[in-house]
């Protein structure tokens, strides 16, 4: 038994890295008559993902995506300001927001996740 879940976390963060690419599916879709902006992360949109112990004991992930992924990603959320946007990985639900502003970092963040093993359960999700 691994009693280090530091060490498995960051296993997962190199596998995911090593697997990364450099594109990214985006389609629009209506959810409870309002527009929803759905986007399809993938896994060869992906350049890194990292993991945080948040001031207030939850956890955060933030993904980076590619170069190119994160100028879409920018277009996306530039012509979208004020609808909902929810992004997918596969069948999952990662992220559910408004869009607020154009977001030119390409960094989406998974925010408020209460313990080690949300963390993994998301980076699970990220590998598929």
């Amino acid at each position: 038994m691994v009693k280090d879940k530091g060490t498995i976390l960051f296993f997962f963060i190199i596998f995911l890295i090593l697997y990364a690419g450099k594109s990214i599916e985006q389609t629009k879709g209506d959810m409870n008559g309002q527009e929803t902006i759905k986007y399809n992360l993938i896994k060869s949109s992906i350049e890194a993902v990292s993991y945080a112990l948040t001031f207030d004991s939850t956890y955060s992930i933030d993904i980076k995506l590619t170069k190119k992924s994160t100028e879409e990603f920018r277009e996306l959320t530039k012509n979208n300001i004020g609808k909902s946007l929810r992004i997918f990985k596969g069948n999952h639900i990662i992220q559910v927001a408004i869009i607020k502003a154009e977001i030119p970092s390409g960094l989406i963040s998974i925010n408020n996740l209460k313990s080690g093993y949300d963390v993994i359960k998301y980076i699970k999700i990220l590998l598929q």
